[in-house]
């Protein structure tokens, strides 16, 4: 497990993978308070998807409607899949449940945050730094953050986002990490709603 959160009824919710012949599946699940695998998500608690090729889930978050939303790193593409609670893929989301975003750069998903108009962002990286994509409610590519619906940032050594958090002057402070060649170290940028870099 990579990723983890609480729904409204303190249950906790796991993203990440399960080692299928040699290879990771992307994998969710949810347990019940006491720590026993809840039935009512999928009959038996968990369930896993074969992608492929290796693909593992780095975050997950439960909606204002108590949907859930994951995000998968697979191959060159940031994944974002919807649950509804019983653990059923959420059609209503891009059609059947879930959405890559990429721009042939790389992307790898390391994060998921949902803003408060309820976009999806799927927070990671690419070749050459740092990436977001950023979805509509129903799953299609906001095409109003950068045009086409993906940040680059550009930075050195092995960035990744993690994590965001919505300021009370409407910008968003990401966090993350990068390497200063001897180490891992933090990093925090904070960019406008389009997607935009707050130079000030």
């Amino acid at each position: 497990i990579f990723a983890v959160t609480l729904d409204t009824n303190g249950r906790v919710i796991g993203s990440g993978a399960t080692i299928d012949q040699n290879a990771y599946d992307y994998s969710i699940c949810r347990l019940e308070t006491d720590g026993s695998l809840d039935t009512s998500f999928m009959t038996v608690g968990y369930q896993y998807f074969d992608l492929g090729a290796d693909s593992i889930g780095r975050g997950v978050i439960v909606g204002t409607n108590g949907s859930i939303t994951t995000s998968v790193e697979f191959s060159s593409s940031m994944i974002a899949g919807r649950f509804f609670t019983d653990g059923s893929l959420d059609t209503s989301f891009n059609t059947d449940g879930a959405v890559g975003v990429t721009s042939g750069a790389g992307e790898k998903s390391s994060g998921v945050y949902i803003d408060a108009t309820d976009r999806t962002w799927i927070l990671g990286k690419y070749d050459d730094g740092l990436a977001a994509g950023v979805l509509l409610p129903d799953g299609t590519i906001d095409t109003s953050f950068q045009t086409d619906g993906i940040l680059h940032v550009d930075v050195d050594d092995g960035p990744e986002m993690r994590n965001m958090v919505l300021t009370p002057s409407g910008k968003y402070f990401i966090n993350g990490r990068a390497s200063n060649g001897y180490g891992d170290t933090m990093l925090l940028m904070r960019i406008f709603t389009s997607g935009a870099l707050d130079t000030a």
